[in-house]
């Protein structure tokens, strides 16, 4: 789990330039199957909004067993005998994916959100099965203290407890309006224990 720095851009004179950024480098054309719960209805459970990368062998073809029994090999071989668990579906409000170390993204269509992993974020050899979801229950509610106003939905992304060689990151909208110096915003967290920070 990273926990580093987090910073929240009020403006663009203090935006990163992202021109040169490692980030932006042309990963290879190499794509995983996808599942995604706004696509149930896809015959292949490819969704066109996440791209996914790995080594997958020359001569397969999206829907073909060959490529997905060689997947879930390589998968199975590097998760050892780490309990596979089921992973939260919400319908339209999450996404998720097995991540290399070539990194990858999610992404909730229409919506906004997404978690890119950079390359290198994850131990070469080891593939994490990873989600992104949007928690739209409303007895899941952000706690407010005074005068403070939720700006963005309630993502949650994991599973939690994963060993990440670099942050990944977390795109979620607001509907702020930072034209205002009276605005001050701050990020809070949930630890897997349940404590907001």
């Amino acid at each position: 789990v990273y926990r580093g720095p987090m910073y929240a851009l009020q403006d663009s004179s203090d935006k990163i330039p992202m021109t040169n950024s490692p980030l932006l480098d042309p990963l290879p054309n190499l794509k995983i199957k996808v599942y995604s719960s706004s696509t149930a209805s896809s015959s292949t459970g490819m969704h066109e909004g996440a791209d996914l990368l790995g080594a997958m062998p020359p001569g397969s073809f999206p829907g073909d067993s060959h490529r997905e029994n060689h997947f879930m090999n390589l998968r199975n071989k590097s998760m050892g005998s780490q309990q596979l668990l089921t992973l939260p579906r919400d319908p339209g409000n999450s996404a998720t994916g097995t991540f290399g170390c070539l990194g990858g993204r999610l992404i909730i269509p229409g919506t906004g959100v997404s978690l890119l992993v950079p390359h290198g974020a994850i131990p070469q050899g080891k593939f994490y099965e990873m989600y992104l979801m949007i928690n739209k229950a409303e007895n899941i509610l952000f706690p407010s203290e005074g005068t403070q106003t939720v700006l963005s939905p309630r993502v949650t992304c994991g599973p939690t407890g994963l060993l990440l060689c670099r942050p990944v990151i977390l795109t979620v909208p607001h509907c702020a309006e930072v034209t205002s110096p009276d605005w001050m915003l701050q990020l809070k967290t949930q630890s897997h224990q349940g404590h907001w920070e």
